[in-house]
């Protein structure tokens, strides 16, 4: 799964209604509950499925040094960020579908490209998902940015699949990312070559976090 990187932040989002994200009872979601439609939105950004045409741009803040310096050898360099890229677009026509890696936009700026987040399942009505987000170096630290992505993608994967938790990885020296981790609600489950996290649904609380530990 994509590790949590480059978010120095911590925010209270809501998902903004578009006709396509409407949240439902807990008890009508089945182990098969084929989730709504794609985009979120939140008050500032724009979560989608990727399109080829956003393939530059994501090769282009992949590439950047700054933001590689928690990633190993191999997965450095333009030719690795072509290939993950391109898994992205191939999972969309999964059936069913278990692997969401969404386009982070920012509506400020024309829908602009900025990072990359999503939830991934080993199979359909899964119990589990790894979580995942990132965003391109020059958004790190900027107005809690990846708190109120983090909050919009989770209160989605929570609401429209059977999960009973998300678990999330870090790079041990990547001490922002782990900060990102808490702020979301995360607490941590063990360390070894990576930091492991898992957040319960029953213990998210929407914004809770955050708002407890500002600036996080």
């Amino acid at each position: 799964m994509m590790t949590l990187v480059g978010a120095n932040d911590g925010c209270r989002s809501r998902i903004k209604p578009t006709g396509v994200f409407k949240p439902m009872k807990r008890h009508h979601i089945s182990r098969m509950y084929k989730p709504p439609a794609l985009p979120i939105r939140t008050d500032r950004f724009h979560l989608r499925d990727y399109s080829p045409a956003d393939e530059p741009e994501f090769i282009r803040y992949q590439t950047d040094p700054g933001f590689a310096i928690h990633h190993t050898a191999d997965e450095r360099g333009a030719q690795h960020a072509r290939a993950v890229f391109r898994k992205f677009i191939d999972w969309q026509a999964e059936t069913p579908r278990t692997h969401y890696q969404l386009a982070v936009c920012h509506a400020a700026e024309d829908d602009r490209l900025i990072g990359s987040c999503g939830i991934r399942m080993e199979t359909p009505g899964a119990e589990t998902a790894d979580f995942g987000i990132e965003l391109a170096r020059r958004y790190w630290g900027r107005h809690r940015f990846a708190i109120e992505i983090s909050e919009a993608i989770i209160d989605w994967a929570f609401t429209c699949f059977p999960l009973k938790a998300l678990t999330a990885d870090t790079a041990p020296g990547n001490v922002v990312a782990a900060r990102l981790a808490e702020s979301a609600g995360f607490t941590p489950v063990g360390v070894s070559e990576k930091r492991f996290w898992r957040l319960d649904k029953a213990d998210w609380a929407p914004g809770a976090r955050a708002r407890s530990q500002g600036d996080a």
